[in-house]
């Protein structure tokens, strides 16, 4: 990219909560997670997940913070109800 000009790009954190051998049918079945500071990225991912028929699931968008923290939750819950 020349000096002149800027790069124009959104993040979006979208944690997975896929099990081992079970990725496929977990991609549509659990809650999605955005998490971000920008609307129209979110957006953006929002489509992709509609492109492969995850309209069914419910989408939870929130800050960057608070999609991490969801994550570590439901890591945390996952290895107390294995052990």
């Amino acid at each position: 990219i020349p000096r002149d000009k800027k790069a124009i790009f959104s993040l979006v954190y979208n944690p997975e909560f896929m099990r081992e051998g079970s990725a496929l049918s977990d991609i549509c079945s659990n809650p999605i997670v955005l998490g971000s500071d920008s609307h129209e990225a979110m957006a953006i991912i929002e489509k992709i997940y509609e492109s492969v028929h995850c309209q069914e699931v419910p989408i939870i968008k929130t800050t960057f913070e608070t999609a991490e923290m969801i994550k570590y939750a439901w890591n945390a819950f996952s290895a107390i109800r294995i052990a």
